[in-house]
């Protein structure tokens, strides 16, 4: 009589690892770009005209005026870095590299 090894756990492959966590790493920064402030560009006078950040642009005439399209710059970044590139490594490179299952050996010749 012969007997069929059970499979074991299901596990993701090492390339599949590296690909999600590259994948979260991106997420990190998508984050940091969109929630940082872009920074303050001081003004002829000295006086600093505060960008504030992609998540929440200057609502002030004079923030806008002086920003000019920093926060659209620093959302489009986070937008790509976001969708171009984490979840395409996070669902892609799993799916393309694949998984394995711990404890399944092929039998040796022998």
């Amino acid at each position: 009589m012969v007997t069929v090894p059970r499979p074991g756990p299901v596990s993701l492959a090492t390339g599949s690892r590296v690909c999600v966590l590259l994948g979260l790493h991106l997420l990190t920064v998508a984050a940091y770009l969109y929630w940082v402030p872009t920074g303050t560009t001081p003004l002829p006078d000295g006086f600093p005209a505060g960008c504030g950040s992609a998540a929440n642009p200057p609502s002030q005439a004079l923030g806008r005026a002086v920003c000019g399209v920093a926060n659209d710059v620093h959302r489009s970044r986070a937008a790509l870095a976001a969708v171009g590139g984490s979840v395409v490594l996070i669902v892609v490179g799993p799916a393309l590299l694949g998984v394995r299952r711990r404890g399944d050996r092929s039998p040796s010749a022998g």
